[in-house]
């Protein structure tokens, strides 16, 4: 991740600071049907990942409205669950 770091700090264009993750969310979807399970479980898995590094901060939010609005319309569920969990948990909890 630190090459990544490193080249967002040199500039990257705003189109480069997506990490990749348009193509990771597009495999997880159903519509993705020349993804097979295993391919489609390591892009979940590198999507949580990207997400999870604080240079993704400004389009973490993004991915938790893509993933509620899967679960309104019905589609890629399961995937869905996985990323807005992912997603909330990394936001602290705040004591009433």
């Amino acid at each position: 991740m630190s090459n990544i770091e490193a080249y967002l700090v040199a500039g990257g264009n705003s189109e480069d600071k997506h990490f990749g993750l348009p193509n990771f969310w597009e495999m997880i979807q159903d519509k993705a049907t020349q993804v097979n399970a295993e391919l489609s479980q390591q892009a979940i898995n590198c999507l949580i990942s990207v997400l999870k590094e604080p240079f993704s901060q400004p389009v973490k939010i993004t991915y938790l409205l893509k993933a509620i609005d899967n679960l309104i319309k019905g589609e890629s569920v399961p995937q869905s669950v996985i990323i807005a969990q992912s997603i909330i948990s990394d936001y602290p909890f705040a004591s009433i």
